[in-house]
C-alpha cells in the first residue's frame, strides 16, 4: 500500500494512538502542501481515529470539514465509538472465521482418517485445541463488544420477540434506576411494575407506537424502519427524568429482536433547548439506526467476496489464480472506499452546515463538465451532445456542490446507457427557474421504481449486480434541495430517461 509522507490519514495510521487526532486550520498547516486533498477541497478541520485490529493499526476513520472549528466532546466520542466498533467487528469476524474453519477441518479429517485410529485421535486432539483457542478468541471479541455497549453514552436495550430483555447497559440502568442484574432475563412488562413509564406526545403517536410494537411481537415481522418517542420515567426511588427513544426491529439474525436507543434529555428540557436539541438528538439516532441497517446491507456483499478471496488465497498455490483473487480483493476494496466516500458526502449534506453561495452562469459549469466527460463518453462509445440556451439568467449557488450533483446525474446516465447510445446535456429557462436536463437513450426505468430511485442505497437492479454506492441520486437530490430546487425524472423502459435539475433564478 502506498503511504506517502505528509498524508493526514496515513499519519493517523502510523501514529497508532487510541486518542483521536484533531487538526485545525489545515490550509495554513504543513498538510496544505503534503496532503493532496487539503487545498483542492479547501479543508479546514480534520478529525481522525486509527482503526486497529489485534492492537495493530489497519486503517483510519476520519471526518473533514470545510470550516475551521473545535469539535466538541460528543463529536470526538462518536468518532471514537465508530472506530472502536470497526475494530471490534473486524476482530469478531476473524475469530468467527477461525472457529468456523476449525469445525470444518475437524469434520473433514475425522471422515478421511477413520481407518487410522491412532493418527485420527492425535489429529482430533490437535483440532480440539485449535477450536478451544478460537472459542477463546471469540469470547474475547464478545467481551470487547460488551465493553463498547457498556461505554456507550446512550442507554441500549435489546429484547427478543417474547419481550424478554437480553441486553441492558449501565447508562440505561442509571436512566431507569433498575440494574442490569434485575433486568436481563425478565419480561419488559414485569419491569414496568417497578417504574412508571409515561409516553409523551399526541395520543395518535402513542397509539401508533404501541400498536406497531405489539404487532411486531405477535407476527415476528416488521414493515417499518424505526419509531421515535419521548417518555417520562419515574424511578423506583421516586426520582424521574425525560427520555428520547428510538425503537427499531433487528431482522438479520436467526431470531428477530427489538433494539432501543434511549437518551436522558432532562437537562436539555430544563435548559430551555427543547426544540433544537431534541430534533438534533432524534436525527442523530435516526441516522445511526439507518446507518446500521443500510450500511450492513451494502457492506455485506463486498465483505463476503473479500472473505472468500482471502480464504482462497491461503488454499491455492497457482500464481495466476492468486492474481485473480487479488484483483477481486482490490475491486471490492475500491467499492467499499467509494461507498464510504459517498456516505461522508451524504452525512455532510445532512449536517445542514451553511455552504457559501455565489452568483454564476450555469452554462459555464455545464461546459466544464462537458470537457471532463468527453473522453469518458468516447471510451464508452456514447455520443455526447450539448444544447445550452444562450444568455441564460444567473443563479445563486455553490459551484462545487452543483458540479458534484451534475456529475452524479451524468454518471447515472453513463451507467445505464449501452454503447452506441447518446447523452444530451441541455439548459433552458422555465419561468423563474433554470432547468438543466441530462437525457440518455439507455435502458430506462420502470414506473414502479421512479418514486424510489432517489432513496438512499436503493438500486433499480434487484440483484445489485451493477457496482456503485447506491447514493449518487440521493446526493444529487439533497444538493438540489439545499439550493431550494428539486430534481424530477421522466423515463420510458427501453427508450431512456431524462433527469431535470430545476434551480431558482437569482433575484435582481
Amino acid at each position: 500500500m502506498d503511504k506517502p509522507d505528509g498524508h493526514i490519514c496515513f499519519d493517523v495510521i502510523r501514529r497508532g494512538s487510541r486518542e483521536p487526532l484533531v487538526v485545525n486550520n489545515l490550509l495554513e498547516s504543513a498538510y496544505a502542501t503534503t496532503d493532496p486533498n487539503v487545498v483542492p477541497y479547501q479543508l479546514q478541520t480534520y478529525i481522525g481515529q486509527a482503526v486497529a485490529c489485534q492492537n495493530t493499526p489497519v486503517g483510519s476513520l476520519c471526518v473533514v470539514y470545510q470550516r475551521d472549528f473545535v469539535p466538541d466532546l460528543q463529536d470526538i466520542q462518536l468518532l471514537t465509538t465508530l472506530a472502536m466498533a470497526l475494530s471490534i467487528e473486524e476482530e469478531r469476524k476473524r475469530s468467527e472465521q477461525a472457529l468456523l474453519d476449525s469445525y470444518q477441518l475437524l469434520e473433514h479429517r475425522v471422515d478421511q482418517r477413520t481407518a487410522d485410529l491412532k493418527a485420527a485421535n492425535a489429529q482430533l486432539h490437535q483440532e480440539i485445541v485449535e477450536r478451544k483457542q478460537a472459542e477463546t478468541a471469540l469470547r474475547q471479541s464478545e467481551e470487547r463488544f460488551r465493553n463498547l455497549i457498556e461505554q456507550s453514552q446512550d442507554g441500549i436495550l435489546l429484547m427478543d420477540t417474547d419481550t424478554c430483555i437480553i441486553e441492558w447497559n449501565p447508562v440505561l440502568a442509571r436512566i431507569t434506576g433498575i440494574t442490569r442484574e434485575e433486568a436481563v432475563g425478565q419480561p419488559f412488562t414485569l419491569l414496568q411494575n417497578n417504574m412508571v413509564l409515561e409516553h409523551r406526545g399526541t395520543p395518535e403517536n402513542i397509539e401508533r407506537v404501541s400498536t406497531t410494537i405489539k404487532h411486531y411481537f405477535t407476527t415476528k415481522q416488521a414493515d417499518w424502519d424505526q419509531l421515535s418517542f419521548q417518555s417520562n420515567v419515574l424511578r423506583p426511588d421516586g426520582t424521574g427524568c425525560i427520555t428520547q427513544s428510538i425503537v427499531f426491529p433487528i431482522m438479520g439474525g436467526e431470531h428477530p429482536m427489538l433494539g432501543c436507543i434511549t437518551r436522558d434529555i432532562t437537562e436539555l428540557k430544563i435548559a430551555g433547548e427543547q426544540a433544537f436539541q431534541l430534533e438534533l438528538e432524534q436525527e442523530r439516532s435516526r441516522i445511526l439506526a439507518d446507518f446500521i441497517r443500510d450500511a450492513s446491507q451494502e457492506f455485506s456483499t463486498p465483505l463476503s467476496v473479500i472473505k472468500t478471496s482471502t480464504y482462497l488465497l491461503t488454499q491455492i498455490d497457482d500464481p495466476e489464480k492468486q492474481k485473480q483473487h487479488m484483483a477481486s480483493l482490490d475491486k471490492q476494496v475500491a467499492h467499499i472506499q467509494a461507498l464510504i466516500e459517498s456516505m461522508i458526502d451524504m452525512a455532510r449534506l445532512d449536517s445542514d452546515d451553511d455552504i457559501p453561495f455565489q452568483r454564476f452562469d450555469i452554462n459555464k459549469l455545464i461546459d466544464e463538465i462537458r470537457v471532463r466527460i468527453t473522453s469518458i463518453a468516447e471510451k464508452k462509445e456514447l455520443a455526447l451532445r450539448c444544447d445550452l440556451q444562450a444568455n441564460l439568467p444567473l443563479i445563486d449557488g455553490n459551484h462545487k456542490s452543483l458540479h458534484q450533483a451534475m456529475i452524479k446525474l451524468v454518471e447515472n446516465a453513463f451507467e445505464f446507457t449501452p454503447a452506441g447510445g447518446s447523452i444530451t446535456l441541455r439548459t433552458h429557462q422555465e419561468k423563474d427557474t433554470v432547468v438543466i436536463t441530462v437525457k440518455d437513450t439507455g435502458i430506462g426505468i420502470h414506473a414502479a421504481d421512479l418514486d424510489r430511485i432517489f432513496e438512499r442505497f436503493y438500486r433499480v437492479d434487484p440483484a445489485r449486480s451493477r457496482r456503485g454506492a447506491g447514493l449518487g441520486l440521493a446526493i444529487a437530490k439533497k444538493i438540489a434541495e439545499n439550493h431550494l430546487g428539486h430534481i424530477d425524472v421522466e423515463s420510458t423502459p427501453g427508450e431512456g430517461s431524462a433527469f431535470r435539475l430545476v434551480l431558482p433564478i437569482s433575484p435582481g
